[in-house]
């Protein structure tokens, strides 16, 4: 009997693990669904229902808000962060950015420009792949910011697909 507690108890221990590594290393954040994309100044604004914040971008992006549609988009790749809001690629010229929840490492993450603001106690890390043009780069980092309540129109904006 004693054999047997044994093989339910490592039985047990096993699937709490198998399930912890799972749920904890999920690509896209449950916060990517309240995801709206929206035109602004010639601009797409991609902002969110639950965290307020915005980030202008160019026309030519293609746009994923789940891990099928990051395969969609980038088929030769995995994704580079996990926790991801937003993932985005263009190849006019080629290059792509995410928005991820939590604050990444940049000695981790050499490859990418990184902007972290902080909202409602969260972070929220803009990271941009740095083969991006110079001009590219400065745009989407200035652009990405904590959206005012007194800024924030998000019921006459679209939810995203």
């Amino acid at each position: 009997m004693k054999l047997f507690e044994e093989f339910m108890v490592k039985k047990i221990l096993f699937v709490i693990v198998l399930v912890g590594t799972f749920t904890s290393c999920k690509t896209f954040s449950s916060l990517s669904v309240s995801n709206i994309t929206s035109s602004k100044d010639g601009y797409i604004a991609i902002s969110n229902r639950k965290l307020p914040f915005e980030s202008l971008t160019y026309g030519d992006f293609r746009f994923a808000y789940t891990e099928s549609d990051f395969n969609e988009i980038n088929q030769k790749n995995k994704p580079v962060f996990k926790q991801i809001i937003l993932y985005a690629k263009t190849d006019r010229p080629e290059y792509e950015y995410y928005i991820v929840e939590g604050k990444l490492n940049h000695n981790n993450h050499e490859e990418y420009l990184v902007k972290s603001i902080v909202i409602n106690g969260k972070n929220i890390t803009l990271a941009i792949s740095k083969n991006a043009p110079i001009e590219d780069s400065r745009f989407l980092l200035k652009h990405f910011m904590e959206l005012d309540d007194d800024k924030s129109d998000l019921q006459n904006l679209q939810k995203s697909p």
